[in-house]
């Protein structure tokens, strides 16, 4: 009874750490300054379903951050995240300068 719980359990929580190796190394690669290898890690975040991942992404397209300034596909990934339960949507706007 037991090890189908297990089972279940690990399958679960298993898609989660994937996304959460992406986003990690995604914020090392920032906090380094090698935008490039961010931008295409919180992309791919992103597009496994990670919100935090949409709005860094959102963040570095506003900021021109390894890539040309997009304001308006920074606005959808923002609006994006801001979908999800990402904490920094309640504090900052990408409409401020």
């Amino acid at each position: 009874m037991l090890k189908p719980i297990f089972t279940l359990f690990f399958i679960a929580l298993f898609p989660l750490s994937l996304l959460s190796d992406d986003f990690e190394m995604a914020v090392e690669e920032y906090k380094q300054g090698d935008f490039d290898k961010a931008l295409f890690l919180f992309e791919k975040s992103c597009d496994s379903g990670n919100r935090q991942g949409c709005f860094n992404l959102a963040v570095m397209y506003k900021h021109g951050q390894g890539i040309v300034p997009n304001r308006q596909k920074s606005e959808a990934l923002f609006s994006l995240a801001c979908r999800g339960d990402v904490k920094e949507c309640h504090f900052n706007s990408l409409n401020e300068s």
